[in-house]
């Protein structure tokens, strides 16, 4: 049963049977929000049972602007119209138990980075890297500098040699930019916008944190 509630952040621990359904769901969704000329970036399932939140992060492809209210209306409303089929059929493998909210937004400043489409699509901004390696993780945080060959080359600045991290090695990857940085893309994305002939651009620095208590939660980040 989806609910409509206020948002707020949770830390997501480890829960294999909702880890797995969150899984599901997104290898379910994925080309179906690619039909709607967006990519489904992330998909987790936060909170217990009766009480959690499905947590849609969508953007667009490169040279394509910034994501808007309406592409997570879209998106939110694609979502939620199934999971109430789902319900209803007795689907239990695309069913979330209990109640529920819905939230659909833009990446948001800590974009998660998984592809080495990704890490090139943001040469020049700073990102944090976690990563695996005989054993031992390690996070890194630098600047991303290149990504070629299934390595990538992070700037530690301070004369620093440059962080050679292996793709496969790689744990887990979010954009972490600076607010410099931050304005930067802000501004790109407006561009591109401009340019598709958009009107109402939106742009991330003045959107973030928006909500909208509407018969869907979307916001923009």
């Amino acid at each position: 049963m989806m609910q409509v509630m206020a948002t707020s952040d949770s830390k997501t621990t480890a829960n294999p049977k909702r880890d797995a359904l969150a899984a599901r769901l997104t290898a379910h969704f994925a080309p179906q929000v690619a039909e709607l000329g967006l990519e489904l970036l992330q998909l987790r399932l936060l909170g217990a049972r009766g009480a959690m939140r499905l947590d849609v992060r969508v953007d667009r492809q490169p040279g394509q602007g910034a994501v808007r209210l309406n592409d997570c209306r879209r998106v939110s409303r694609l979502l939620s119209t199934q999971l109430d089929a789902f319900e209803a059929e007795d689907n239990r493998d695309l069913t979330i138990d209990g109640a529920y909210e819905l939230e659909v937004s833009s990446p948001g400043m800590d974009r998660i980075l998984r592809h080495e489409a990704d890490f090139q699509r943001f040469l020049g901004m700073t990102a944090k890297v976690i990563a695996r390696k005989d054993g031992v993780q390690e996070a890194v945080t630098g600047v991303l500098e290149r990504c070629a060959n299934g390595e990538l080359a992070l700037n530690l600045g301070k004369k620093k040699p440059l962080k050679l991290v292996a793709l496969g090695d790689i744990v887990q990857a979010n954009l972490a930019p600076t607010f410099a940085e931050w304005l930067a893309l802000g501004e790109k994305l407006k561009a591109e916008s401009a340019l598709l002939g958009e009107a109402e651009t939106v742009e991330a620095a003045d959107l973030a944190d928006e909500e909208l208590n509407e018969a869907e939660d979307v916001t923009i980040d």
